[in-house]
């Protein structure tokens, strides 16, 4: 019976190869800090999508965590990016929620995605909804943050990367998002587009319940007109409710080194955000959170006596500088598909050893 025990063994080994599992002087004691990875595949169980695959990929950043769901369709190896169907690809935020049954306050479908136009007048698809999801993982574990990166390539051939940055002890994450336009292109436009339902996107009351942003400029209801923010003196944000369900919401921070111009506006239950970088070819840098069980008025004086702490959560999610260069992010994800590639034939490796006693003990 020796053999089987070494082929507990080795099943034991395979499992973990696939799980995530932090530095061993790694401070697990917090349940609110954890790192975390899970990546599956499954076949498509629906007639339209007969043949696709269902990737879904999720990483845990401290608090928060991001999951990308994309359904591969098997002729262009790309999700859908013409007649796209509910659940063709999902880009969310794990957040806080009001009960479990809803929805994050962040959007768990829609979070973010990008509007691009290449020089020639040529437009992209929305990479994050359209392109094809090519790195989700964890980048750096320590006691005190977690970095996760997400890259897409479009159907164009260009490269957008969601970089998530948590902080133990503080309830919201940076993110750092950026985009390298193909081969010997430039970027004409770009506008970044985020997505927020404050409390959920709907429930009981919510008709009853009125869109409201608060800066520390001005507190006031949304429309479905688009509202510019002046970044001088609006660079924090809580977005909540009044007359219903107003104990639950998001808030945010803008970078105006890397932030040029927003503007706000409400579409059906959502909350729209559309933001421009300083130059088409930079990054763009914010911290957000999300609250839950606690009346807006205090969660808005709360976020903006922070000034201090969120200037330097936004100068540090700033400078997460690394693969800098569409070259360097070539280099990157090649080395990260050698890796998937040797981790893959030692699991196969493993397979057939398995394999091979189990049929030389039947013998």
């Amino acid at each position: 019976m020796r053999w089987l025990s070494v082929c507990a063994m080795m099943l034991a080994s395979m499992a973990a190869a696939e799980t995530y599992v932090p530095p061993p002087d790694f401070d697990a004691s917090d349940s609110f800090f954890l790192p975390g990875e899970s990546h599956s595949v499954a076949e498509v169980k629906e007639a339209a999508r007969e043949g696709w695959a269902e990737h879904v990929d999720s990483v845990r950043f401290g608090a928060y965590g991001m999951t990308v769901t994309q359904r591969i369709n098997p002729e262009t190896n790309m999700p859908e990016a013409g007649k796209r169907r509910w659940g063709d690809s999902f880009v969310g935020i794990r957040g806080k929620k009001p009960a479990v049954y809803m929805a994050s306050n962040w959007s768990p479908w829609s979070f973010l995605s990008a509007e691009i136009t290449l020089d020639g007048g040529e437009t992209v698809p929305s990479p994050t909804l359209t392109g094809r999801l090519v790195f989700a993982g964890l980048r750096e574990v320590t006691d005190e943050r977690i970095t996760a990166d997400f890259i897409w390539r479009d159907t164009a051939g260009g490269y957008l990367r969601a970089r998530c940055i948590g902080w133990r002890g503080v309830d919201a994450f940076g993110l750092q998002a950026r985009y390298w336009p193909p081969a010997g292109r430039t970027v004409a436009e770009l506008t970044w587009v985020m997505t927020a339902h404050p409390y959920d996107y709907s429930d009981r009351g919510h008709w009853e319940r009125q869109r409201w942003i608060a800066t520390p400029a001005r507190d006031e209801p949304m429309s479905e007109e688009p509202l510019p923010l002046d970044l001088a003196d609006e660079w924090q944000v809580v977005l909540h409710n009044r007359f219903a369900q107003t104990d639950s919401g998001v808030t945010l921070a803008l970078d105006r080194q890397t932030v040029s111009g927003v503007a706000l506006l409400t579409e059906g239950d959502y909350v729209r955000l559309r933001l421009a970088a300083t130059s088409a070819d930079s990054a763009i840098s914010l911290v957000l959170g999300d609250w839950v069980g606690e009346p807006y008025d205090r969660t808005r004086t709360r976020w903006f006596a922070q000034e201090g702490a969120l200037s330097g959560w936004l100068g540090e999610t700033r400078e997460l500088r690394a693969e800098d260069s569409r070259s360097a992010v070539e280099e990157f994800l090649s080395a990260a598909q050698d890796r998937r590639e040797r981790e893959q034939a030692d699991r196969q490796r493993a397979v057939a050893w398995v394999a091979e006693k189990q049929w030389q003990r039947q013998e």
